[in-house]
């Protein structure tokens, strides 16, 4: 998948993003290219600004200017830069929940605070091509091996500068107490709080932040666009914002993207914070799939859609099994294609409605000559697979001329498969006629 969203943006790159990704920037980078994929998925047209700042991203008739940054390791002068290319989970294990929730408030906004004010002093809305126009500073943490299992509760105080916790009250209903929050503290370092009241921050329109920007979200993108052989099984867990109104903590999530939870949008996983001071206002919703926050009678009040993850961990286990190997150019050889081949041929599939499909298709065949197609699927809740293998009829539909429905596992599911495929090609048919 980053290699998809490379090929689709490299020509707005700079010289030096190849070797920056793959040495000392491969954080940012990769930030980079994860902005540059969700604004395409949000149908914005994108443009690599000939100077700072990153992106012009213009949707709707609105061009707005958009600059990223990231909150890296600390680094000492003379010391190779530190790479966060994954969440250490041991790190969580003696820490206890008071702690993290002294760093969320302190750590977490004296980091972000940092790079922020850094953008800010580049003064990015004096350059022409950005005058007046809304201008967006996209960050994410990458300042420790655990700063992406921070929510967006941390940012949200040091923005606005106010703090919200909650309480039930005798009855049981949720109570949010709000209270003002003048500065963050990390050891001796003290910053001031309410980023948007501080001196120039009225040029800033937005502030965009995300902790999924890693290799976990192209994990799952990859994944969800097919671009695997039903050789990876990648499940993923965390918390997420629970719908019941008296609801103190988050709700905890778990499921295998092959259980299709439903497509999930690039923007998953990413808030926007609106400047109250701004000069030159972010458009509304201009950041589609994106939470949108803004005060609200001097409270921070969110947009949420129905899954609203705070944080997840990815796991992904690669199945080594010869069932599973490409096709190969080879006549009567029948192998793995990618999803997006096997799309290609626009097969009929059951018209099952939307949310109600049984099953996922986990990988999917090929003969070398293309005259068969086949796909192995998985029975959600259930480790068990079916196989259905489709051929042209005379009208040249793709439909299914083979299945079996009961398999015991993905490695026996893609041998009858690959078997059936193969006892179908010898006949030497190319042609299935169907009734209507």
């Amino acid at each position: 998948m980053m290699e998809e969203v490379f090929a689709a943006c490299r020509e707005h790159l700079d010289c030096n993003f190849v070797e920056q990704f793959q040495t000392t920037g491969f954080d940012a980078r990769l930030f980079e290219l994860f902005l540059f994929a969700y604004f395409k998925s949000i149908g914005a047209d994108v443009e690599r600004a000939a100077e700072r700042p990153d992106y012009l991203v213009c949707r709707n008739g609105t061009t707005v200017a958009v600059e990223a940054t990231t909150a890296n390791p600390t680094q000492r002068p003379g010391e190779t830069p530190k790479l966060i290319t994954g969440v250490d989970l041991r790190a969580l294990v003696d820490e206890d929940e008071q702690a993290r929730v002294e760093r969320s408030q302190q750590e977490l906004p004296i980091r972000l605070g940092s790079a922020l004010y850094s953008k800010l002093n580049k003064r990015y809305w004096k350059l022409p091509h950005v005058k007046g126009r809304a201008l967006v500073l996209a960050i994410q943490p990458f300042y420790s091996h655990d700063s992406l299992l921070f929510s967006s509760a941390g940012i949200a105080q040091y923005l606005y500068g106010i703090r919200q916790t909650g309480r039930h009250d005798e009855q049981g209903k949720l109570v949010i107490d709000t209270a003002e929050v003048e500065e963050h503290q990390l050891a001796e370092k003290k910053i001031p709080s309410n980023f948007f009241a501080q001196p120039e921050t009225e040029h800033i329109s937005a502030v965009l932040y995300t902790n999924v920007a890693a290799v976990s979200k192209f994990t799952r993108m990859g994944y969800q666009a097919g671009l695997h052989r039903g050789n990876v099984l990648v499940s993923r867990r965390g918390a997420a914002w629970d719908p019941d109104p008296n609801a103190k903590e988050a709700a905890q999530f778990s499921y295998r993207l092959d259980e299709d939870p439903g497509p999930e949008p690039w923007g998953s996983g990413v808030e926007v914070f609106l400047n109250p001071r701004a000069l030159h206002s972010l458009p509304e919703f201009f950041f589609d799939d994106a939470i949108q926050t803004s005060l609200k009678d001097g409270v921070p009040v969110s947009l949420l859609k129905q899954f609203v993850p705070f944080v997840s961990i990815t796991q992904r286990l690669t199945l080594k099994l010869d069932s599973l190997a490409p096709v190969e150019d080879r006549r009567g050889h029948v192998g793995t294609i990618l999803r997006r081949e096997f799309d290609a041929f626009q097969p009929k599939r059951p018209p099952y409605k939307s949310g109600e499909v049984p099953f996922s298709e986990v990988a999917w065949f090929a003969d070398a000559e293309r005259r068969l197609i086949g796909t192995v699927f998985r029975w959600h809740g259930q480790e068990r697979y079916g196989v259905a293998i489709l051929g042209p009829d005379e009208a040249g539909r793709w439909r299914a001329i083979d299945t079996a429905g009961d398999v015991s596992s993905l490695d026996v599911a893609a041998k009858v498969a690959i078997a059936r495929m193969q006892q179908i090609v010898g006949t030497g048919e190319t042609v299935f006629p169907q009734g209507d």
